[in-house]
C-alpha cells in the first residue's frame, strides 16, 4: 500500500521540485521534504508516514514560500 506515495513522492521530485527551485523555492529543511516523506513511507508504513509528512509539509511548503516572499 506504501508503494503509491513513494512512487508519487519520486514523481513529485523529478517533476515539481526542480520547477519549484528554478522560481526560487527551496525546502527550508534538510534532507527535504519530499525526501523526508520517502523515509517515513519506507520505515513506518502508510498511517504513521502519511501524518509525519503531512506535520512536516505544513511547516515548509511551497504556499508558505510564496506568502513568506510577498510580505518581504
Amino acid at each position: 500500500m506504501s508503494d503509491l506515495p513513494i512512487k508519487l513522492i519520486k514523481k513529485y521530485q523529478a517533476k515539481v521540485s526542480p520547477f519549484l527551485e528554478k522560481q526560487g523555492y527551496k525546502c527550508l529543511f534538510d534532507p527535504t521534504c519530499s525526501q523526508y516523506a520517502l523515509g517515513c513511507f519506507e520505515k513506518y508504513g502508510l498511517f504513521k508516514a502519511t501524518i509525519f509528512s503531512i506535520c512536516r509539509v505544513i511547516s515548509c511548503n511551497p504556499i508558505n514560500a510564496l506568502l513568506n516572499k510577498k510580505r518581504g
